[in-house]
C-alpha cells in the first residue's frame, strides 16, 4: 500500500512540474495538457475501481482470486513471448521493438488501457473523433465497473460476525486453560520443523540483546542455516538482472543488479521491520537508554540486509565479470538505503500519533523517505555520468547514514512520554478581564508607537538630507546614523514610556552554565534558515503575483557595506541589546502575569511582525520564541541577548565578509584557495543545521509552563490580548511596512 501511495504521489507531482515543458518545450496547447491532467487521474479512478471489484469479487467467490492471478501470468508471458517473436522478425534492437510492438495503433483500442492511452494519442494528433470515442469508452468502462462494484452481493458483516466468533472461541480456550493452571498461549495452526534451532539465546547483555537477537533469529530460520526468504528473493532476483543485464541489454555493467536490489532493500524497509522490537513491552523494561536499544535493533537490520546482498551480488559479479569495487559500492548503498528508510519509518511511526491515522502516516512516511533519496537518485546519476561511480556511491552511502542517524537520534524521545503540567485557569471577574485587556492594548501600543515615530523620523531626516546636505547621502555613517538613531535614541524611550502603566511582575532568577546557553545555539541556526526559507519562498510567490514585487530585505544594503565597525557597533552591539529590552523585557514581564506560553508567542509575534519584511518575519518569530523561553526562565536578558549577538553577528559580518571574497559571476573559475572560506562556512551551518535539528527535537520535550496568577481562560484569551485597540494599531503598522517592503 505505501509503494502504491508513493509511486502514484511522485508521479502526481513529478507530472505536475512537467505541465510548463509541455506548453512550452513541446509547444502543446492547454486543452491538450488539460487532457493529459484528466487522464491521469482517470487512471488512477479505474485502478481504484479495477482493485475494488476484484477484491470484492475474490471475497465472495475464493477461487476466482487464483484464476485471475493464473490469468495475469499467462497475459504476461503471451506478451512477452510475442515481443520476443516480433523482435527476431523485426530485426530491430530491444527498445526500439519494444516501441513499435508495445505502442502499435491498435494498441490505443484495447479496453480500458488502450482507451486511456487514445485520450492523450488521439488529442496530440488532433483527431478529435478518436479523442472524443476514446472518452466515451473510458467514462462507459467506469460506470460499468461502479455497477459491477454495487451490485455484487457481498456481505462483509457475515464475516466480520465469523471472525468475531472465531475470536470469542479463542478467549474462551485461554480463560479455561488459565484457570486450570495450564498455559494461556494460543498453540500454532502448524507446528514448527523439528530441524529449527532450539539451543537458546547466550549472547548479548542489556541493549546489545537487540543485535544478538536478530542475529541469532536469522539463523536460526535459515535454510541449511544460511540462506533467508529474503536472500533468496535478493538472490533470484540479482541473478534475474545480470541474465537480462548480460543477454538483452549486452553489458557486463552491474548497476541494474544494484538498482533492483536497493529498491527491494527499500520497500522491505518500509514495513519498519524495526517496530517489532519497539512495540514489545520488554524493549522498554530493559534499563538502557532508549538510543543504545533502538541502535542496537537497528544495527542487527543492516547486518542481515548486508548479508543477504552480499550474497545476491556475489553470483551476479561472476555471470557479468563485473568490477568487485563497484559491486562493494552498490553493497553498502544497499545496506544504506535500509538503515535509512528503517530510521525514517521508525522514527514516523513513534511520532505521528495514533489519533491521526493509518492513511496519514503512511504519507507523511513517503514524504520523508521517498523525497530523503532524492539526494542518492542525483548522486548516483551524475557518479555514472561522470565515470566516478565508486566514489558517487560512497558519498551516497554517508548521506543515507547521516540522514538515518539524525532520525536515529530524535526517535527516542518519542518512546518516553512527555509530562505534562496541568495549566489552570484563573477564575477571572468581568473587571480583571477588562484590565487585561487595556494592558494588552497599552503593550500594542507602545511598539506601534516605536513603529510610527522612527518611520517618521526616519523619512523627515532623510527629505532634510537631500534638500540640506545632499553631499552627505555617500557618507556611510551617515546612513547608519539617520536609520537608526531614531529607532534606539528616542522611538524606543517614547514607546517604553507609553508602555510603563502597565504594571511589572518581577521574574525569577536563575543563572545558567555557559554549556546550556550554548546548546540553544544549534537551535537558533536550525530555526533562523528554516524562517528564512518559508520567507524566502513567500517572497517568490509574491513576485509570481505580483512582477513589480521585490521583497527584498532591506538589510541587504546595509551588510553589504565596505564600514565592519559600523555593522558590529549597530548591528551586532545596538540592535540585540535594544530589541531584548523592548521585546523581552518590556513585553514579557508584562504580560507573563496572563499566562507564560502566551508571553512568549505574543512577544515572538511582536517581534517578528516589527521587521516589516517577509524576508526577516519567520526567522524573527521563531527566534524570538526562544529568547523568550530563555529569559522566561532565567529572569536575566544577557542570554537571549548574547544569543541574539551572535546570530547577527553571523548574518551581518562573517558571511557578508566570506561572500564578498567570492566572485558569484566567476563560479566556474573558483578554486579552493579562493572559495575555501566560504565552504568551511558552509559545513559548519550544515552541521550546526543538523545538530540543532535534533537538539530542538530532545530538549523541546523538557519544555514546561506553569500556571499564571491571572491565568486567561482558553475561551476568549485570543480576543482579550490580540483584538484590542493598541494590538490592532500595531499589527495594522506592520502590515504597512510588508506592503511598502514589498512594493
Amino acid at each position: 500500500l505505501v509503494a502504491r501511495l508513493g509511486l502514484a504521489f511522485m508521479a502526481t507531482l513529478y507530472f505536475m512540474f512537467e505541465i510548463p515543458a509541455l506548453l512550452h518545450r513541446l509547444h502543446l496547447p492547454f486543452w491538450i495538457v488539460l487532457l493529459f491532467i484528466i487522464t491521469w487521474f482517470l487512471t488512477l479512478i479505474v485502478s481504484k475501481l479495477l482493485q475494488m471489484l476484484l477484491y470484492t469479487l475474490s471475497s465472495t467467490r475464493p477461487s476466482l482470486k487464483s484464476l485471475v492471478r493464473r490469468c495475469v501470468y499467462a497475459l504476461v508471458l503471451l506478451l512477452l513471448a510475442g515481443f520476443i517473436v516480433f523482435q527476431r522478425v523485426s530485426g530491430l534492437s530491444y527498445l526500439p521493438a519494444a516501441a513499435r510492438f508495445f505502442n502499435a495503433p491498435f494498441t490505443r483500442w484495447i479496453p480500458v488501457w488502450g482507451w486511456l492511452k487514445g485520450i492523450c494519442l488521439f488529442a496530440v494528433e488532433k483527431n478529435l473523433v478518436g479523442l472524443f470515442l476514446c472518452l466515451v469508452l473510458v467514462a462507459a468502462a467506469i460506470a460499468g465497473l461502479i455497477y459491477l462494484i454495487w451490485h455484487v452481493k457481498a456481505d462483509f458483516y457475515e464475516e466480520a460476525l465469523q471472525r468475531t466468533e472465531e475470536t470469542a472461541a479463542i478467549l474462551q480456550e485461554a480463560q479455561e486453560r488459565q484457570e486450570s493452571g495450564g498455559s494461556v498461549l494460543r498453540r500454532r495452526k502448524k507446528d514448527r520443523s523439528e530441524s529449527l534451532v532450539r539451543d537458546g539465546l547466550h549472547r548479548g547483555w542489556g541493549a546489545s540483546i537487540f543485535f544478538y537477537k536478530t542475529m541469532y533469529n536469522r539463523f536460526r530460520f535459515a535454510h541449511l542455516r544460511v540462506f533467508t526468504k529474503t536472500s533468496e528473493t535478493y538472490l533470484v532476483a540479482a541473478v534475474g538482472m545480470a541474465l537480462v543485464s548480460r543477454f538483452v541489454l549486452h553489458t557486463r555493467e552491474i548497476t541494474l543488479v544494484g538498482l533492483v536490489l536497493a529498491g527491494l532493500s527499500f520497500y522491505r524497509a518500509l514495513g519498519n521491520p524495526l517496530s517489532q522490537d519497539t512495540e514489545m513491552p520488554y524493549f522498554r523494561l530493559i534499563p538502557e537508554p532508549a538510543w543504545k536499544k533502538l541502535l542496537y535493533s537497528l544495527l542487527g537490520g543492516t547486518a542481515n540486509c548486508l548479508l543477504d546482498t552480499i550474497m545476491a551480488v556475489i553470483p551476479a559479479v561472476i555471470l557479468l565479470k563485473a568490477d568487485p569495487l563497484t559491486a562493494l559500492g552498490w553493497v553498502l548503498f544497499t545496506a544504506s538505503v535500509d538503515f535509512y528508510a528503517t530510521s525514517v519509518g521508525t522514527f514516523i511511526d513513534l511520532s505521528v500519533p495514533g489519533s491521526a491515522g493509518r492513511m496519514i502516516k503512511q504519507l507523511i512516511q513517503i514524504f520523508f523517505i521517498y523525497f530523503g533519496l532524492i539526494p542518492d537518485a542525483a548522486i548516483l546519476f551524475f557518479g555514472h555520468r561522470s565515470g566516478a561511480f565508486l566514489s558517487a556511491s560512497i558519498l551516497a552511502v554517508l548521506v543515507n547514514l547521516v540522514i538515518g542517524c539524525i532520525f536515529l537520534s530524535i526517535t527516542p524521545v518519542f518512546l518516553e512520554p512527555k509530562e505534562r503540567l496541568p495549566i489552570v485557569e484563573a477564575a477571572l471577574t468581568e473587571e480583571q478581564r477588562h484590565t487585561a485587556r487595556r494592558h494588552f492594548s497599552r503593550l500594542g501600543l507602545g511598539p506601534f508607537l516605536i513603529l510610527v515615530i522612527a518611520s517618521a523620523l526616519q523619512i523627515g531626516l532623510m527629505l532634510w538630507l537631500q534638500a540640506a546636505k545632499p553631499s552627505w547621502a555617500s557618507q556611510e555613517w551617515v546612513t547608519w546614523v539617520f536609520n537608526f538613531a531614531p529607532i534606539y535614541l528616542i522611538a524606543i524611550p517614547l514607546g517604553c514610556l507609553a508602555m510603563r502603566k502597565v504594571p511589572v511582575e518581577p521574574l525569577s532568577k536563575e543563572s545558567w552554565p555557559i554549556g546550556r546557553v550554548l546548546m540553544l545555539f544549534p537551535i537558533c541556526v536550525f530555526l533562523m534558515y528554516c524562517g528564512s526559507l518559508i520567507g524566502t519562498f513567500i517572497n517568490w510567490l509574491f513576485s509570481l503575483l505580483i512582477p513589480s514585487a521585490s521583497g527584498a530585505n532591506p538589510l541587504n544594503s546595509l551588510v553589504q557595506m565596505d564600514s565592519v565597525v559600523w555593522r558590529i557597533l549597530v548591528m551586532v552591539v545596538a540592535a540585540p541589546v535594544f530589541e531584548e529590552f523592548v521585546f523581552r523585557k518590556q513585553l514579557i514581564d508584562r504580560m507573563h502575569v496572563y499566562g507564560e506560553k502566551r508571553a512568549i508567542v505574543l512577544s515572538a509575534l511582536m517581534f517578528g511582525l516589527f521587521h516589516g519584511n517577509f524576508s526577516q518575519m519567520f526567522y524573527a518569530f521563531l527566534l524570538g520564541l526562544v529568547f523568550g523561553w530563555v529569559y522566561l526562565k532565567t529572569g536575566r536578558l544577557r542570554y537571549s541577548i548574547g544569543l541574539h549577538m551572535v546570530i547577527n553577528f553571523m548574518g551581518s559580518v562573517v558571511a557578508p565578509e566570506l561572500l564578498k571574497s567570492v566572485d558569484l559571476e566567476m563560479v566556474d573559475q573558483l578554486s579552493m584557495s579562493s572559495a575555501g572560506g566560504i565552504v568551511i562556512y558552509l559545513l559548519i551551518l550544515l552541521v550546526l543545521f543538523i545538530l540543532g535539528l535534533i537538539l530542538l527535537v530532545i530538549r523541546s520535550r523538557h519544555v514546561r509552563f506553569v500556571s499564571a496568577p491571572l491565568q486567561l481562560p482558553h475561551k476568549g484569551a485570543f480576543r482579550i490580548s490580540c483584538l484590542n485597540f493598541g494590538m490592532i494599531l500595531f499589527f495594522l503598522g506592520c502590515l504597512v511596512l510588508v506592503v511598502s517592503s514589498l512594493l
